[in-house]
């Protein structure tokens, strides 16, 4: 297999599998594992075995533009650096990310002011969609809005499944929505327009929980769509309903 994901000028050898691989993204696909030791790397140009380095001793070319020892990554992104503490890589500029020291990863500064430190300090180890530990590899978690994590292959499987779907697209934990509130809204607004309800159901009144913001209030009656008079979010439950 090689997908020439990074256009890298060596093969992994993966050690588990005994064979060569053209990156960590081919390999688990192709064997449904991760891959943890890398003893040696072949140039594809002469095939001499090399060490753990970013140029053949034999023809000396350059596997590829950027290689981080401590994470034995090739890439050719021109802005990337390595985390000590989080023993990864990042893509992108060290200015744009500040270490959260309680939570122990890497966020983007722009994100920097919606970052929830008490939900992820007090973190499952555990991915909520395949069970699986969240902190072997950090670089491979995705942070949702609420401040829950998710690996991020785990996060596009789950988004894929909502795609077509009209259901809020929550967090697995707490509910509340992934999705900005604003685009939910429109979506959601244009299907209750559109969804026809019994007449004499129009005059009726329901109770309802928001999971957005915690509200409990009274809006009008509909059997789908219930709309939070708070923060006009459509992530609501029912919880009565009565004739007005």
């Amino acid at each position: 297999m090689d997908c020439s994901r990074f256009k890298c000028n060596n093969l992994l050898f993966a050690e588990c599998c005994q064979d060569y691989f053209c990156c960590w993204v081919c390999h688990k696909k192709e064997k449904n594992h991760v891959l943890y030791t890398i003893p040696h790397v072949k140039c594809r140009k002469c095939d001499t075995i090399n060490d753990l380095t970013n140029e053949c001793i034999k023809c000396h070319i350059k596997f590829n533009d950027n290689f981080c020892e401590k994470c034995v990554i090739w890439h050719n992104f021109k802005n990337t650096f390595h985390c000590d503490k989080c023993d990864a890589c990042f893509n992108g500029k060290k200015s744009e990310f500040y270490h959260c020291p309680k939570c122990d990863i890497c966020i983007l500064q722009k994100v920097l002011s919606s970052h929830k430190c008490e939900i992820i300090n007090d973190k499952d180890e555990n991915c909520p969609l395949c069970t699986d530990n969240l902190y072997k590899n950090k670089r491979n978690n995705f942070i949702l809005k609420c401040g829950h994590i998710m690996h991020r292959e785990c996060f596009k499987e789950y988004k894929s499944n909502y795609k077509d779907l009209d259901k809020i697209f929550k967090c697995l934990i707490c509910y509340k929505s992934i999705n900005e509130l604003a685009d939910d809204e429109k979506k959601f607004d244009n299907l209750k327009f559109n969804y026809s309800i019994h007449i004499d159901k129009i005059s009726w009144k329901t109770k309802y929980s928001c999971y957005d913001c915690k509200v409990t209030n009274v809006t009008s009656y509909h059997p789908k769509y219930i709309k939070c008079i708070n923060c006009k979010s459509y992530n609501t439950s029912s919880i009565e309903v009565y004739k007005q």
